[in-house]
């Protein structure tokens, strides 16, 4: 395998540029070259409408990426969140969530007196950033909560 391209997961990688995804199965004797990525810790600051930028935690420069390359990254950004910029030959490439996000609920229904006898009942609801997710039936409007970045989950209640 190319070195352009990182590991998502077992099968699956993202080339550093272009973003396109690649499933691929190795056999055992495969070699891999290991890409020349560097990792900085960055800020996201905020964005245009068309580009999101963060600011280079080091040398305070500011890095620009457009909402194709964010992706789903957008989901869990909020003014002053903590991000890693991964560069690939000394260009952005990709931007590294922390595992877990602290996100405020803006937007859910109250619970209903009589729903919480099954255990496990869900409703939906919606966090400062637009993302919307399944959240336990207690949790309230104004509430943080925190999320799982890599599948978008609810995970608990943030301590306050």
């Amino acid at each position: 395998m190319h070195p352009t391209f990182i590991s998502l997961g077992k099968r699956l990688f993202k080339h550093l540029k272009t973003q396109a995804t690649l499933e691929k199965t190795f056999n055992a004797g495969d070699k891999v070259e290991e890409a020349d990525v560097r990792k900085k810790d960055a800020n996201y600051l905020y964005n245009d409408g068309q580009n999101f930028y963060f600011m280079d935690e080091e040398s305070y420069e500011q890095v620009g990426f457009n909402a194709e390359q964010i992706g789903d990254v957008v989901n869990f950004l909020t003014e002053g969140a903590k991000v890693i910029i991964q560069y690939f030959d000394n260009e952005p490439a990709n931007i590294e969530l922390p595992k877990k996000v602290t996100l405020k609920v803006i937007e859910t229904e109250p619970a209903v007196r009589g729903n919480t006898a099954q255990g496990n009942v869900m409703k939906r609801a919606k966090v400062e950033t637009g993302y919307e997710l399944s959240v336990p039936i207690f949790i309230n409007r104004e509430e943080e909560i925190v999320i799982n970045t890599e599948n978008g989950n609810y995970v608990e209640r943030a301590n306050k």
